[in-house]
């Protein structure tokens, strides 16, 4: 019995498209950036957050799910930091996600050793702190 050709093709079609098709379904890797003082804008899974800073930060982005992104901020003293916008005299860490018009946090810097911990929704904008 032998198999006709447009059968053998639709098969091999289907075939590649199926392991791509499975990518739309993957989370985005994880992100961590180091900021020296200033204003920086970074984007992350399509969101863009800007932040404003006293002093030097690590900033990592996690994917928590599809629709959820964990944001976590410690203070940084090491060195090799990019450099970014000259801040305006902030006393202050703000996250900005611009996409939602929110603040992710605006308050001090934690301390060396802390953490700022946020989950944002973006199906919402809503943040949980």
């Amino acid at each position: 019995m032998r198999i006709p050709r447009v059968i053998l093709v639709a098969l091999a079609v289907i075939g590649l498209l199926i392991p791509t098709l499975g990518f739309g379904d993957s989370l985005p890797a994880p992100l961590e950036k180091k900021l020296p003082p200033g204003v920086a804008t970074v984007t992350y899974a399509g969101q863009i957050f800007r932040i404003t800073t006293p002093s030097a930060l690590i900033v990592r982005w996690d994917p928590v799910s599809a629709t959820q992104i964990r944001v976590r901020v410690s203070a940084y003293g090491g060195a090799g930091l990019p450099s970014v916008e000259p801040a305006a005299p902030a006393s202050t860490l703000n996250i900005y996600w611009v996409n939602y018009s929110t603040d992710v946090y605006d308050g001090a810097v934690p301390p060396n050793g802390q953490f700022i911990d946020a989950v944002l929704s973006t199906e919402g904008g809503f943040v949980d702190r």
